[in-house]
């Protein structure tokens, strides 16, 4: 459980339009790594956390606290080891 290496950051990071086959195959690279599985899931835009993420802005932005406060809850169960979700 030491999450992605600094070169799959940089990566993930610096690359635009990453294609899917790439999150997959890091995903099979680090199967035993649950904080890496959850990094890779950041930088994913077709994840679970990524559309989690545009539902909580949409929250924030239509100042419906009560759904962003349920996202924050599951953020911290879910993703754990993300820093600003838990």
């Amino acid at each position: 459980m030491t999450g992605l290496k600094r070169k799959h950051h940089g990566e993930l990071n610096k690359v635009i339009g990453v294609p899917a086959w790439r999150y997959d195959q890091l995903r099979a690279e680090y199967a035993d790594d649950p904080v890496a599985l959850q990094e890779i899931d950041t930088y994913d835009p077709t994840s679970k956390y990524a559309r989690k993420i545009k539902e909580y802005r949409d929250a924030l932005l239509d100042n419906l606290t009560g759904k962003a406060e349920q996202l924050e809850i599951w953020f911290s169960e879910h993703y754990p080891d993300i820093p600003g979700t838990r």
